[in-house]
């Protein structure tokens, strides 16, 4: 039994998470969206749901702060 995990190239990783939030204004919650896409996906909820904060953080607008 191999004990290796897969890999997945960053561009599927990047179109999992939009697919999530995308799909996530059709659920009631993040975790429901997550649920059903994970499946299709043939990876594991909470490894796409780590991709989903991880792209979120990335992509998040940069905060001005004015001193």
């Amino acid at each position: 039994m191999s004990n290796k995990s897969k890999r997945f190239r960053p561009e599927f990783r990047e179109r999992a998470a939009r697919m999530v939030l995308e799909e996530e204004k059709n659920h009631p919650s993040r975790w429901s969206a997550v649920m059903m896409i994970a499946p299709k996906l043939d990876i594991h909820p909470d490894t796409l749901s780590k991709w989903t904060r991880l792209h979120e953080r990335a992509n998040a607008p940069a905060v001005k702060i004015n001193m």
